[in-house]
């Protein structure tokens, strides 16, 4: 498990309503991901008890690590991000409002290559990456729908206990984009941020 330390900043990824993305490299071995930190902080309440803190996990790790124990579904795709570790940071030492010390959550994430499918149908967006809407073939769309949706059903019949998940914040920007190698002809559709 990397910890923050392990770790150097590039550029900010992107913002979100309960997360900010970073780009960051890890030292040891290059690799490139995805750091995610939630913005608001978290804390102990009885900041006089002696037990270590120890807070609930963010509710999407929650929800992957579940998934994940569950069995396949013959012919029904499973796409889904891919949390590589998570910790959290200690940013206030000292009591605040009667609370402390301060924590934030922060995970590193696998990083999806082709930015969201936001950004790929956005012609008028300033990314960093090139517009996939214009060069992805039909069949490339097909796949997108096919994986996407796969997925969504995966969620909500591949429950061993018969309990339907559901996304609740599926859009355009959190379907991300994957080329796993430069020979790839279509890229990967992947189903992130369950936060």
């Amino acid at each position: 498990k990397a910890t923050g330390e392990s770790f150097i900043y590039l550029k900010d990824f992107g913002f979100g309503q309960e997360s900010a993305a970073q780009l960051v490299r890890n030292v040891a071995t290059g690799e490139v991901v995805i750091r995610k930190v939630v913005k608001n902080l978290c804390y102990r309440k009885n900041y006089e008890s002696p037990e270590p803190f120890r807070p609930v996990k963010p509710k999407e790790i929650e929800i992957l690590e579940k998934v994940r124990t569950w069995p396949d579904m013959p012919g029904v795709p499973r796409y889904l991000s891919e949390c590589y570790s998570h910790e959290y940071i200690k940013v206030k030492e000292t009591q605040y409002k009667g609370v402390g010390p301060l924590y934030r959550s922060v995970g590193m994430w696998r990083l999806c290559n082709g930015g969201s499918i936001f950004d790929a149908t956005d012609f008028d967006s300033n990314a960093d990456h090139d517009n996939y809407a214009t060069l992805l073939p039909l069949v490339g769309w097909a796949r997108y729908v096919w994986q996407v949706v796969g997925t969504l059903h995966f969620l909500g019949h591949g429950n061993p206990e018969g309990i339907p998940l559901t996304h609740r914040d599926c859009h355009p920007g959190n379907i991300f984009i994957h080329w796993n190698d430069d020979d790839t002809l279509l890229p990967d559709f992947i189903l992130g941020d369950f936060g």
